[in-house]
């Protein structure tokens, strides 16, 4: 893609997506909660929501009013890469995301039951500081 495509997608991604570090309750887990990186575009027409897929993976949803793509973890955080040097509402929101899910990558499949303290906390801070930034934009 062109350094052109991207500011697109970027600018696209500024007015109409979310960037959301979910916390979900975890029985399992040894903390009760888990938390998740997690990218959202809403949109009527489907076509640039599938350019999102092709590139980032992810799902594209119908809706009632609009379709949604949705990209988790991994894909999520490779979508803000590519997109973090073009955003300009919400590159703030994308480096914190991006820095969330590169600790998780780094650490290796442990689960949430194989974390630190210190780890469970920098997720948790990630999640705070993120809930913050949305809410300045606001």
């Amino acid at each position: 893609m062109s350094d052109h495509e991207f500011a697109y997608l970027a600018g696209f991604f500024d007015a109409d997506g979310c960037v959301s570090i979910s916390k979900r309750t975890d029985v399992g887990c040894k903390r009760g909660v888990s938390f998740r990186l997690a990218l959202d575009v809403a949109q009527k027409t489907p076509q640039i929501l599938q350019t999102f897929k092709a590139l980032w993976g992810g799902t594209v949803c119908k809706g009632r009013r609009c379709e949604r793509w949705f990209a988790y973890s991994n894909n999520a955080a490779g979508c803000l890469s590519d997109l973090l040097p073009y955003l300009r509402l919400k590159k703030a929101e994308a480096r914190v995301a991006v820095g969330f899910q590169h600790r998780k990558a780094t650490r290796g499949n442990r689960g949430i039951r194989g974390l630190t303290e210190d780890e469970f906390n920098q997720e948790r801070a990630d999640y705070q500081l993120l809930r913050c930034l949305k809410q300045r934009r606001q």
